[in-house]
């Protein structure tokens, strides 16, 4: 399994790794890696007030992400809502062993979106730390 989600501009870029399934107690789980990347001006050249190329500017990896497989099944559901009919949503992948792991997507937020271009927003968040991590997207955002 992978899928890519990139911003409606292709300046920021979400990817799911698939890397390995662990089946226990009947239940399937995706094991893999999510990467967040974003691709900024070139700072070389926006020093000579030149803005010709992007570069990648950041980058983030989360090594260890557990799903389970209804579970990710469920968030391709709600994709396709999305994509045939614009239907806005929030999903939980987990909120156990004090983890915590969501996606939504909603026309709502600080950033200048609409129904039809929505802040799809990630937030990941741990014990020990918080991740979130936003960007306005369009239906043709989403490459399994």
């Amino acid at each position: 399994m992978t899928l890519i989600i990139n911003s409606n501009n292709s300046w920021q870029k979400i990817q799911f790794y698939e890397k390995d399934r662990v089946t226990k107690d009947n239940k399937t789980f995706l094991l893999g890696s999510i990467s967040f990347s974003e691709r900024k001006w070139n700072k070389k050249e926006v020093i000579n007030g030149l803005f010709n190329d992007l570069a990648l500017d950041k980058e983030l990896r989360f090594n260890q992400i557990c799903i389970e497989k209804t579970n990710w099944d469920s968030f391709i559901n709600s994709v396709t809502s999305w994509i045939d009919e614009g239907i806005l949503f929030q999903h939980e992948f987990y909120n156990d062993i004090e983890e915590y792991f969501t996606i939504s997507l909603d026309a709502n937020s600080k950033l200048i979106s609409s129904k039809e271009k929505p802040v799809l927003s990630m937030v990941i968040n741990d014990t020990r730390s918080k991740f979130e991590f936003d960007m306005i997207i369009d239906r043709t955002s989403f490459t399994l």
